[in-house]
């Protein structure tokens, strides 16, 4: 699930703020100096850092929502977004949000895994010019590489994953097959141009893990040709929007990692919520919290990069903009949206906080 960039998320004016005060070192007094990293088995933990919401955020409460991931060990950053976003005029960028996060993510000397949703789960989010090109079309991929290129004036080795589309399973599986193969040829066009410019960054297309087995089994495998790491994320739901019981992620971590062979696994995105209406509740998501730090265990460094979705819940009004731009509607689609957080929208804490915070200590992680 992507996270959809409306300004009532996050004001990219906050973000700024944010990341130059922390890397001034203006953070509040709680903040920890950045230690030497050592992490389990090179393993590394991120948080989506989402603020508390409700009344509207202060600076403070999105310093204090990365300070709370930090303190709980989180040494990864996950950053998404769209391509039309990025470029929101043909040519014209605007990059002052990534450029705030790049500087935040080298102050503290995080891993980086950059997501851009040019297939953002149900559309396509180009660039408006673009909409009716074929994903292989020289322009296309021209525009593409050219996106990269700015972007990529601020890359450094913190850099170390990107995913060309999120959850594009889903879209890829209602379209044709033209259009399938045309996105599997840009895809590899454009992971050549990342591995000429930027060696060491590893590319990959963000799938669902229920894309794994069922109907979009051949559209992941097609793309997982040309991947160098194996880019997924991960809801244990059952169609009808109810969790699977916590201990499932034990088997679902195996399952991922039989089919990457010998690629590495990264969790763009890993959840549970605690809503009623998803059969769900705020025990079972401390207790499924507690599940996967062993299961993560089990498979050690196949998993290198894992980032929990998330730390605070969505606001009303975003959760109601989901609903519009997924398209659907049903109570347990919104609950599933919207108790997702280690902490609701409030600022309380719910139990899985507390979960997360010790297992990621008695793991190990800093």
């Amino acid at each position: 699930m992507e996270r959809f960039r409306a300004k009532t998320c996050r004001s990219f004016l906050f973000i700024a703020w944010v990341a130059l005060a922390l890397v001034a070192g203006g953070c509040s007094k709680s903040s920890p100096t950045t230690p030497t990293i050592q992490t389990p088995q090179g393993r590394i933990l991120s948080i989506t850092t989402t603020p508390r919401t409700d009344p509207p955020p202060t600076d403070q409460d999105f310093v204090d929502a990365l300070n709370m991931a930090y303190d709980a060990g989180a040494r990864g950053f996950a950053f998404s977004a769209q391509w039309s976003e990025l470029e929101p005029a043909p040519e014209s960028y605007r990059l002052n949000d990534f450029i705030d996060i790049m500087n935040y993510a080298n102050g503290r000397d995080l891993t980086v895994l950059i997501t851009i949703a040019l297939i953002n789960t149900v559309k396509r989010e180009v660039p408006s010019d673009l909409s009716e090109r074929r994903w292989n079309a020289n322009e296309m991929v021209q525009r593409a590489m050219a996106l990269l290129d700015q972007m990529g004036a601020h890359f450094t080795e913190q850099v170390k994953y990107i995913a060309i589309g999120n959850e594009v399973d889903i879209y890829l599986a209602d379209r044709g097959t033209n259009e399938r193969n045309d996105y599997i040829e840009f895809f590899r066009v454009i992971r050549d141009h990342i591995h000429q410019r930027w060696p060491w960054i590893q590319v990959g297309a963000t799938t669902t893990f229920e894309g794994l087995a069922g109907n979009r089994v051949s559209v992941v495998q097609q793309l997982n040709q040309n991947t160098d790491v194996v880019i997924l994320t991960y809801y244990p739901l059952d169609p009808g929007m109810a969790v699977r019981n916590p201990d499932t992620v034990h088997q679902d971590f195996q399952t991922m990692v039989a089919f990457a062979g010998n690629r590495p696994v990264v969790l763009q995105e890993i959840g549970y919520p605690a809503g009623k209406l998803n059969m769900s509740s705020p025990a079972m998501q401390a207790e499924f919290v507690r599940q996967f730090f062993d299961a993560w265990d089990e498979v050690g460094g196949a998993i290198p990069f894992l980032n929990y979705f998330q730390l605070h819940d969505f606001p009303d009004e975003l959760c109601d903009a989901f609903l519009g731009y997924y398209g659907i509607s049903a109570p347990a689609f919104r609950s599933f949206l919207c108790t997702l957080g280690l902490r609701k929208a409030n600022g309380e804490a719910r139990p899985a906080w507390r979960a997360f915070k010790e297992a990621a200590a008695a793991h190990g992680f800093p």
